[in-house]
C-alpha cells in the first residue's frame, strides 16, 4: 500500500469521526463514498506512474484542506472543500474504470 494512500485514509477516518456527531446522514455518506474510492484504489499500479502521482497529490492537498476546514465554519468551508475533495476522488474512479476496460 502506498503511504500517500494511507495518510489519505487516516485523515478521511479522521474527518468521518469528527462528523459523527454532529452532521446530516448525507454528508457522511459522501465521505464514505471518497473512502470506498481510496479503498478500491490501493492495488492500484497506474498510481505509481506519472499519471497516477499527481492525482494521488491533488487528492490528499484536497482532503487535507477539508480537514482545516472543519476547524472554520463547518457548513460553508468544509462544503466547498468536501466538493473539492469528491471532485478530486472521483477522478481517480474515472481513470481507474478507463483503464480497467478491456478491448475484445
Amino acid at each position: 500500500m502506498f503511504a500517500e494512500l494511507q495518510a489519505i485514509k487516516e485523515r478521511l477516518s479522521s474527518i468521518r469521526s469528527r462528523l459523527a456527531g454532529g452532521a446530516d446522514i448525507d454528508t457522511l455518506h459522501r465521505v464514505d463514498r471518497v473512502m470506498n474510492i481510496v479503498v478500491e484504489s490501493e492495488g492500484k499500479i497506474w498510481l505509481r506512474t506519472k499519471v497516477g502521482k499527481p492525482m494521488l497529490a491533488d487528492l490528499q492537498t484536497a482532503v487535507d484542506k477539508a480537514y482545516r476546514a472543519m476547524g472554520n465554519d463547518i457548513k460553508e468551508g468544509f462544503e466547498a472543500a468536501l466538493r473539492e475533495v469528491e471532485e478530486m476522488a472521483g477522478r481517480i474512479d474515472a481513470e481507474s474504470q478507463r483503464r480497467g476496460m478491456v478491448v475484445t
